[in-house]
């Protein structure tokens, strides 16, 4: 799958990239509080190369997301010689926790977005990379001395039998990831999958910049800038990992990290696209259907036991029939969680540091910029008979609030009480697309 990028493509210029993502930002905030309400649930994983960008994709996109229902965990890089010391590894077993216990305690719930920075991949990656499972791992090959001098043999055929001692670790690890996502696809979540490319040549020369400037050297530690002798090997593994795993129901796209707002334009891109299949495809007419074949097997069966000239159904083609219906409904989108969402999410502090201001001009600049920004916003109008129940993704307490109060403006309208930043964006956008 990687072959298939072209790494030396000309870039996005700032004045195609901007209206465009925008206009899919402007989608996405709107998309997610539908989803909140409707209690679907996002899974966005961004696996790629150390010094791809993943971090600065996912914060590019995360800043114009509701904080209250959006997460990301940064999964940590291996302890190799912690893994390799443990007790288990000649089971295949690397640490007291198994491989996706990380992952599901950071999955949030159904109705907000998760993001995790490097996943499941990146681990059975390393593990791989690193020689802690499979034939070309230590203790195997110690295990497989034994074997030949005709020792613990018993207990290597029981590892064999339950699959603990694994020759193919990519085969398992692609078996596990199939397992963890489909249970997460069938549970009412949206799982979307990036991969961001670079070449072997711009990650060195990315991981050495980092490294060598003393003000982002605490990021590239030594060991991670040694990862650069990986990459060919890293490479064949990734792309069998990829072609193995590019499930139908949680599909891989590959992304040219090499161009920040071309990467920034896809992953907004696929991330609307899935949303808005997902909540298109919600679980009621696939319920009317069922509902309606069931009736008319009640019929037939009626029928047929008054004697009458429709005939039962034949339980061979009837079997045929409901197959091919589940091979359909597995290629739709991920139906909607059937747990209700509630409006009123606590309110957290997402606070950062505040940023400093070194000079008394800086700061009338600032202060001007600030006021500017209100004004703009008092002074843009709302219809006085603007329907808030119909405006689509805004929260049903925010709707019942404006529809009450009827404010004037945006600006007041950010004022009342229980009406969030993500309520009053979702406005804005709907003003803007209405010419409002």
């Amino acid at each position: 799958m990687l072959d298939k990028i072209d790494l030396k493509a000309k870039k996005l210029s700032k004045e195609e990239y901007k209206p465009a993502h925008d206009e899919l930002v402007e989608k996405l905030i709107v998309l997610q509080q539908e989803a909140r309400t409707k209690g679907v649930g996002l899974v966005v994983l961004v696996e790629g190369w150390a010094g791809a960008g993943k971090g600065s994709r996912i914060s590019d996109l995360v800043y114009h997301l509701d904080a209250r229902a959006t997460s990301v965990h940064d999964t940590g890089d291996v302890n190799v010689q912690s893994a390799h010391d443990f007790a288990g590894t000649e089971w295949g077993v690397t640490g007291m926790q198994p491989l996706f216990q990380e992952f599901w305690a950071a999955l949030g719930e159904r109705g907000t977005f998760t993001f995790y920075d490097r996943g499941w991949y990146t681990a059975a990656a390393e593990q791989v990379l690193f020689n802690l499972v499979g034939d070309e791992a230590e203790p195997v090959k110690k295990l497989a001395k034994k074997v030949k001098k005709g020792q613990l043999l018993s207990d290597v055929s029981a590892a064999k039998t339950r699959g603990e001692l694994r020759g193919d670790p990519v085969s398992g690890y692609r078996r596990m990831a199939h397992d963890f996502e489909r249970m997460l696809v069938d549970d009412g979540y949206v799982v979307v999958k990036f991969f961001v490319h670079i070449s072997k040549k711009a990650q060195k020369k990315r991981l050495e910049a980092l490294h060598d400037d003393p003000e982002t050297a605490w990021r590239v530690s030594d060991a991670k800038l040694g990862l650069t002798k990986y990459y060919d090997k890293a490479y064949e593994l990734y792309d069998k990992l990829l072609e193995g795993s590019n499930f139908e129901f949680a599909p891989w796209t590959v992304v040219n990290g090499e161009d920040k707002r071309a990467a920034n334009v896809q992953i907004a891109s696929t991330l609307v696209e899935a949303l808005e299949g997902a909540l298109a495809a919600g679980p009621d007419a696939a319920a009317e259907e069922a509902k309606a074949k069931a009736a008319e097997n009640s019929a037939r069966a009626a029928a047929a036991a008054e004697g009458g000239a429709e005939q039962a159904p034949d339980s061979a083609a009837l079997l045929k029939e409901y197959e091919q219906q589940a091979k359909l409904q597995k290629k739709q989108a991920p139906k909607e969680s059937k747990f209700i969402i509630m409006s009123g999410y606590p309110q957290i502090d997402h606070s950062k540091t505040k940023p400093s201001i070194d000079s008394e001009d800086e700061y009338h600049d600032k202060l001007k910029a600030e006021q500017e920004r209100f004004r703009k916003l008092e002074n843009r109008m709302l219809p006085e008979d603007l329907d808030y129940p119909a405006i689509r993704g805004l929260r049903i307490e925010a709707a019942q609030k404006l529809a009450a109060i009827r404010p004037a403006s945006i600006g007041q309208a950010s004022r009342i009480s229980g009406v969030s930043p993500a309520d009053i964006a979702v406005l804005l956008v709907y003003l803007k697309q209405n010419k409002g």
